[in-house]
C-alpha cells in the first residue's frame, strides 16, 4: 500500500524541524516505507524556481510548516490547496509575544511582528491542524483554530557517558541566542548560590545572535564537551515555550 509523502517546507527553523519531526517522527515514518522530504524555502525563495517538478512533488502530500513561511510560498499553498493531502502548522513560540517583548533586539521584534501580523494568520487559515509544543501555546491557538494538538519536544541527541560527573571542576553551561538573555537573568541568583556552595564550579555562557538556522556543529559540540543535558525554561513573559 502506498502512502502520501510528507514534505517539510522549511523557512530555516532547523532546530524546531529536527526536534519535532525530522529527527523524531520522520525516522518512524521512513521505517514504514513513507517518504519524507524537506524543501528549503530560504534557498528556493520563490515556488516558480522549483517548477515544474514542485507540483508533482507536493501532489497529495502532507505538508508541514514550522513557525513561518515567506509570502510567496504561502500564496502557492493557498492557490494549490486542492492538490495537497493536508497542511499542518507546527509552532513552538508565541510569535506575537516576541514582537512585543522589549527585552529582545529590535530587528528580531520587527521580524516577529511581520510574521505575526501578515504571515501567521494566512498559515492558520489554510492549516488543517495546528501542532503546539506546550500547553500555554495550545490554549492560545485553540482560540484561533478548530484543531490544535499538543506535541512535547523529543530528546534527539544521544546522551554522553556519565564519566564527567567525577570531574573535580564541573561546568555549568548556558547556550542560547540573545532571545534567552532574560531567562539567564532570571536564573542568575540561583547560579550565584550554586557557585557560593561550590567555588570550584565554572560557568560557560554563550549568547550569540538570533540565527535563522543553527550552528552546524552545535550538537557535536555538546556531545564532545560532555554536557549531560541542558534546559532553559522561559520566564512568564518570554515568548519561547521550551528550549532544548
Amino acid at each position: 500500500m502506498s502512502y502520501p509523502r510528507w514534505v517539510v517546507l522549511s523557512d530555516g527553523t532547523c532546530p524546531t524541524e529536527d526536534i519535532y519531526f525530522l529527527k523524531s517522527v520522520a525516522p518512524w515514518l521512513q521505517s514504514r516505507g513513507i517518504e519524507v522530504k524537506r524543501i528549503d524555502t530560504s534557498y528556493w525563495r520563490l515556488p516558480v524556481m522549483c517548477m515544474p517538478w514542485l507540483v508533482g512533488e507536493l501532489r497529495n502530500a502532507h505538508i508541514l510548516v514550522c513557525r513561518s513561511l515567506n509570502a510567496a510560498w504561502i500564496s502557492w499553498l493557498e492557490d494549490n490547496r486542492h492538490r495537497l493531502a493536508t497542511i499542518r502548522y507546527l509552532i513552538d513560540d508565541d510569535i506575537s509575544a516576541a514582537a512585543l517583548d522589549q527585552q529582545l533586539p529590535e530587528t528580531y521584534r520587527r521580524r516577529m511582528a511581520h510574521v505575526s501580523s501578515h504571515l501567521q494568520p494566512r498559515l492558520l487559515a489554510i492549516a488543517d491542524e495546528v501542532i503546539a509544543c506546550c500547553e500555554p501555546l495550545a490554549r492560545h491557538f485553540s482560540r484561533r483554530h478548530d484543531s490544535v494538538s499538543l506535541l512535547a519536544p523529543s530528546l534527539i541527541s544521544p546522551m554522553p557517558t556519565h564519566d564527567h560527573f567525577s570531574m573535580l571542576a564541573p561546568r555549568v553551561g548556558f547556550h542560547g541566542s540573545r532571545a534567552h538573555l532574560a531567562d539567564l537573568e532570571n536564573i542568575t541568583p540561583a547560579l550565584v548560590d550554586i557557585h557560593e556552595r561550590n567555588v570550584a564550579l565554572t560557568f560557560e555562557i554563550m549568547l550569540g545572535g538570533i540565527p535563522r538556522s543553527p550552528c552546524a556543529g552545535c550538537s557535536a559540540f555538546v556531545r564532545r564537551n560532555r554536557w549531560g543535558g541542558g534546559h532553559s525554561s522561559a520566564i512568564a513573559t518570554a515568548s519561547a515555550c521550551t528550549s532544548a
